[in-house]
């Protein structure tokens, strides 16, 4: 008997304590409705994506931290932002407009350089707004339309959680945004109001759009199983690129001359007709890229998840790799300072180049 009393006691006393602990706290607030916390670990926290703003830096990351820099990123601060979901990618195509992306099919808009941000979309709009759409396309007979109303809702079954990975404005009025299963939208107002372009993307087995970026005149979206997808100016589609690569690519930059798309295990697939051809390049470290940033010199600096930064040169031998020293922990965004030097943001929040 004493057993069994003892047993019911702690077993009371474990209730107790978990409601205690409930009601410390406090009640469930969902990501999207509850701001990001101003902190002064902000800038020592993960953060995911970097760029230029004019002169100012802008970086962002895990629980809606956005931080800026007028003094090329000696000190930041914090911007007022009003989710904490986690954000993936910026993009201003001024210095005083711009917007970010991430999970919970977020994106947030600024009017003054990234000091403070407003909600334009989430997840839970997407969902009612995307399968809408198709469903009145699917209504005068398209039957691609129709295949997409009935698989498009498995994205959110779980609530809004399918994640935005690029972000690309070409001006303060149009740009897309993609992410995971082909999911992609475009606005022609700010943002003020979107439209699918899922349909518009030839990925047929809804791969993952791990960014987006313009290159040249065209635009780029770097995807899985060694697929690239291409708009050139003046088209309304995406074409797939075939590269003989079999995994991952999680960005890609160049310019006219050199397109590098680059990925899993120090992968870096490289183009000098626009895509038409890829060749491999020797890996220069074993180690996925994340990130990458054409220098003043003409190098394409790539970030990496060990810390280095590859240097991509291309000469009359054609292009190659070099590793270098960078940052202690992983960096998954990198950017330019006006010395020319790198700064990048990764697991351990911001590190500039010396140090």
């Amino acid at each position: 008997m004493k057993s069994i009393v003892c047993s019911n006691v702690a077993a009371w006393v474990a209730v107790l304590l978990l409601a205690t602990q409930a009601a410390v706290a406090g009640p469930f607030v969902d990501p999207l409705d509850k701001p990001a916390e101003a902190s002064p670990l902000a800038q020592h926290s993960q953060l995911l994506a970097i760029t230029r703003a004019g002169s100012r830096l802008v970086v962002a990351g895990m629980r809606g931290h956005i931080l800026y820099s007028d003094d090329d990123g000696r000190t930041w601060i914090q911007a007022n932002v009003p989710v904490s979901v986690t954000l993936t990618t910026l993009s201003f195509p001024t210095p005083q407009q711009g917007w970010a992306a991430g999970h919970s099919g977020v994106v947030l808009h600024t009017g003054d350089g990234g000091q403070n941000w407003e909600l334009q979309l989430d997840g839970r709009r997407t969902a009612t707004d995307m399968v809408a759409f198709y469903e009145g396309l699917a209504g005068g007979g398209d039957e691609a339309a129709a295949r997409l109303v009935e698989e498009l809702p498995i994205n959110w079954q779980d609530g809004a959680e399918q994640p935005w990975l690029g972000v690309r404005f070409a001006d303060e009025q149009q740009g897309f945004v993609g992410g995971a299963f082909n999911l992609m939208l475009e606005t022609r107002d700010g943002g003020r109001s979107w439209t699918p372009w899922t349909h518009r993307v030839d990925n047929p087995d809804a791969l993952h759009l791990n960014a987006i970026e313009k290159i040249g005149s065209a635009l780029y979206m770097p995807s899985e199983r060694g697929v690239v997808f291409r708009m050139r100016e003046g088209e309304e589609r995406f074409s797939a690129l075939q590269t003989a690569y079999s995994g991952s690519f999680f960005g890609i930059c160049g310019d006219e001359r050199l397109l590098l798309a680059y990925g899993l295990r120090g992968t870096v697939y490289a183009s000098t007709d626009q895509g038409a051809n890829w060749s491999a390049l020797p890996p220069a470290i074993p180690v996925a890229l994340t990130a990458c940033v054409r220098g003043a010199d003409g190098r394409f600096l790539l970030a990496a998840a060990s810390g280095h930064v590859v240097a991509v040169t291309l000469d009359a031998n054609g292009p190659g790799a070099m590793p270098q020293n960078g940052a202690p922990w992983p960096l998954a965004g990198i950017a330019l300072g006006a010395d020319g030097q790198p700064i990048g943001v990764g697991m351990r929040g911001i590190w500039r180049a010396g140090q």
